[in-house]
């Protein structure tokens, strides 16, 4: 677990049809190579190092 996940709030959001995938994939665009996010199904998303 992250250092700071744990100051993270225990809440879950649903959200509706695909909003978050669409925000998610804008930020995809927007960050290219900068930065990797990942999917974590039933768990989330996170900010992953390039390896």
């Amino acid at each position: 677990m992250p250092a700071r996940a744990h100051r993270l709030p225990r809440r879950t959001w649903e959200a509706p049809s695909r909003t978050l995938d669409t925000h998610i994939a804008a930020l995809r665009r927007e960050l290219g190579d900068a930065l990797r996010i990942e999917t974590i199904r039933g768990v989330g998303h996170r900010v992953a190092a390039h390896t």
